[in-house]
């Protein structure tokens, strides 16, 4: 086969001995959802021939599938859709070269996750927006059977294949594939705002655990360098330069506070709360402080008495380490 020949074939897919992985699972809540979605902010990186990035949201599903959306580096002549069935490979789609730093967006779809079988499509060149920019990736079944993957609320993609809902909580990732013995840089990239759908509407995730780890079918002997890590903004930061935290560490959690109708409080010296209140903090030490008497009129006050947990102050530290509730006890 002649040289040129060879050129014009598009990769079918690259087989990586390594991927590592680090990003985040969402709370128990968000299992059983039946669509997902992710707000990731796109940095243009130049990645060698031979080497992935891929950032982005996904599900298992309870028929053993799994389907993924966000953006990727992964330089080389590619065909822009396609699938493989039965370890046969089939193009459906036009053959582009991807450069080494062109973010494009790409969903992928495995009806096993641990077999070789599985169905993609690759958006053009620079699809994933201006360095610096932030986008909303979401998966949502459609009416005509199957998924729909939508970018900044525009359908760019279906897939038609019967849909099922997710056994495992909804989850995003930092994906580094490589031959190398060595990982490389892995972004970093931002992400924020995962959401779940279930039949009464969309929700925010209530928590988010640490996951590290690497792809099914690789070689996961090889060290994960990569880290992932909560900003006080509430955005989560993975790749390379992080701290690396254990696998299911709390990131995020939401402190949940029950306090009389007349009592307000703040938390952390910057979040005011008052009646039933959800706060997302990360995980860590924070604090609460309340006042110890409330006038309600000219007569009679509220008088601090006790936390639902026994404490006695109205001023407190907590190590949140999981989803709490705490409720607050007044007396005339």
């Amino acid at each position: 086969m002649s040289l040129l020949l060879l050129l014009l074939i598009p990769n079918v897919r690259a087989d990586y001995s390594h991927e590592l992985q680090v990003g985040a699972w969402g709370d128990n809540g968000s299992k059983g959802n039946k669509g997902v979605s992710i707000e990731i902010q796109t940095h243009i990186y130049s990645t060698n021939d031979g080497d992935f990035q891929y950032f982005w949201v996904g599900d298992n599903l309870d028929n053993g599938a799994f389907i993924q959306f966000g953006y990727i580096y992964e330089p080389g002549y590619w065909c822009l859709k396609g699938q493989t069935v039965v370890g046969k490979f089939t193009c459906l789609g036009d053959s582009a070269q991807v450069g080494g730093s062109d973010a494009i967006w790409e969903w992928q779809y495995w009806p096993d996750v641990n077999g070789n079988d599985f169905s993609f499509e690759k958006g053009p060149a620079n699809s994933a927006g201006l360095d610096g920019t932030w986008h909303k990736y979401l998966i949502q079944p459609n009416t005509a059977g199957g998924w729909s993957f939508l970018l900044d609320g525009h359908e760019v993609s279906h897939f038609t294949v019967a849909w099922t809902k997710a056994q495992d909580a909804a989850y995003f990732v930092a994906e580094k594939g490589s031959n190398a013995t060595t990982s490389g840089r892995l972004g970093p990239v931002e992400f924020r705002n995962l959401a779940y759908l279930k039949n009464d509407g969309w929700h925010s995730v209530a928590a988010l655990f640490a996951d590290v780890g690497c792809g099914e079918g690789t070689d996961c002997n090889v060290r994960n360098p990569y880290g992932v890590m909560l900003e006080n903004s509430g955005v989560v930061i993975a790749g390379s330069g992080i701290h690396q935290p254990k696998d299911n560490d709390l990131l995020l959690g939401t402190l949940t506070l029950d306090l009389p109708s007349q009592v307000k409080g703040i938390v952390d010296k910057k979040y005011s709360v008052s009646g039933s209140s959800q706060v997302p903090l990360s995980a860590g030490l924070h604090t609460i402080m309340l006042p110890s008497d409330v006038a309600i009129d000219g007569k009679s006050r509220l008088r601090f008495d006790h936390w639902s947990d026994g404490s006695k102050s109205p001023n407190r530290t907590i190590a949140l380490n999981s989803e709490t509730t705490l409720t607050a006890t007044y007396v005339t």
